[in-house]
């Protein structure tokens, strides 16, 4: 452990580690709480239930990305004898961000209405 603490990227790796942590402890209990306010009776408490789903939804992305990121730094401090296996671990950890931006793009289309031409 003295050796990795010493490595950027394992300082990295713990840095994105506790974000995880702490975004994805906040996304579970924005979740508790709406489920304890599941059926609101007025259009406040309507409101005030889009808004923590609003948030919880941007704490749990959050999450997941610095779990990547985490994972990506980790797997390079504990890989850097090995700078080309190393390398391509990373690469390969990162193409979750691409399925996240190609899942909000189908998200985003959906809620739109975009429809291809077929």
């Amino acid at each position: 452990m003295a050796i990795l603490v010493k490595k950027p990227a394992f300082c990295a790796f713990v840095v994105t580690d506790a974000i995880a942590f702490v975004c994805s402890a906040g996304a579970v209990f924005s979740y508790f709480v709406m489920a304890a306010n599941h059926r609101p009776t007025t259009k406040e408490e309507l409101r005030v239930l889009v808004s923590i789903y609003r948030v919880a939804t941007i704490l749990q992305f959050l999450s997941m990305s610095a779990v990547v990121i985490a994972f990506v730094t980790g797997l390079y401090a504990t890989l850097s004898h090995s700078v080309s296996l190393a390398t391509s671990v990373c690469a390969i950890g990162c193409l979750s961000f691409i399925i996240y931006v190609l899942v909000f793009h189908l998200i985003n289309k959906g809620l739109t209405g975009e429809t291809t031409n077929q």
